[in-house]
């Protein structure tokens, strides 16, 4: 089976390293396991969605406008309305 974890901010966190074991497990299964995300630094993130282990998608590009950063609350929520709506 494919997978295909969505996630708006694959960082360092609980949440990411839930998503990340949980694809680690389906992985060992057998099963294809991808990411797809708004933002994903390699300098700040777990091994696994740095080192190839799962191939991943980020959309930073699209959704981090001019004039908002990912760390304001009206740049966090901006990038995750497109987000949705791209999806």
């Amino acid at each position: 089976m494919r997978v295909l974890f969505l996630h708006p901010d694959l960082g360092i966190g609980g949440a990411e390293r839930l998503v990340c074991d949980a694809a680690l497990a389906l992985k060992s299964k057998g099963h294809k396991v991808s990411f797809f995300t708004t933002y994903h630094d390699p300098n700040h993130c777990f091994p696994e969605t740095r080192d190839g282990t799962f191939p991943g998608t980020s959309l930073e590009t699209f959704f981090v406008k001019p004039g908002f950063s990912k760390v304001t609350k009206p740049g966090f929520f901006r990038k995750n309305c497109d987000f949705s709506v791209f999806l």
